[in-house]
């Protein structure tokens, strides 16, 4: 029997003073929907990192390319499991793997291939947001 992906989403947040919320969008549309696209992208990215650890893909070249290539108001969480339970309905892996939303420290997003995890910084829509803003009109 084929075993889906089962993303796990938990929003891992850090403790104490430096503790965040889970980012939210903000009210812009515009804005909001070029964060999210690149929220989406990477998360997808990360995937890609996913299923060549967990399918043990054979990778020509650099696996930043090859991970590349096998993209396919609200909170990021709720955004990520959207995705999620799109992934779930339409693919599967012999494995689970899981995706965590966690202040990092850093604007990043990653795959683990020992956990079988992808970590999606709540710093880096924080960042995302802040180059918006940043940008001339």
């Amino acid at each position: 029997m084929r075993q889906f992906l089962w993303a796990t989403l938990l929003c891992a947040l850090a403790t104490g003073a430096s503790a965040q919320a889970v980012f939210q969008f903000p009210e812009d549309e515009a804005e909001s929907t070029s964060i999210a696209n690149e929220v989406i992208a990477t998360f997808y990215h990360e995937l890609g990192h996913a299923q060549i650890d967990v399918l043990d893909l054979p990778v020509l070249g650099k696996q930043e390319y090859a991970a590349d290539h096998r993209q396919a108001g609200q909170s990021l969480a709720d955004l990520i499991a959207e995705e999620v339970a799109g992934i779930n309905e339409r693919f599967g892996l012999p494995e689970q793997v899981s995706v965590v939303l966690a202040d990092c420290g850093v604007a990043n997003a990653f795959y683990s291939p020992d956990a079988q995890t992808i970590t999606i910084c709540n710093e880096y829509a924080q960042n995302l947001q802040a180059m918006w803003e940043a940008s001339p009109d």
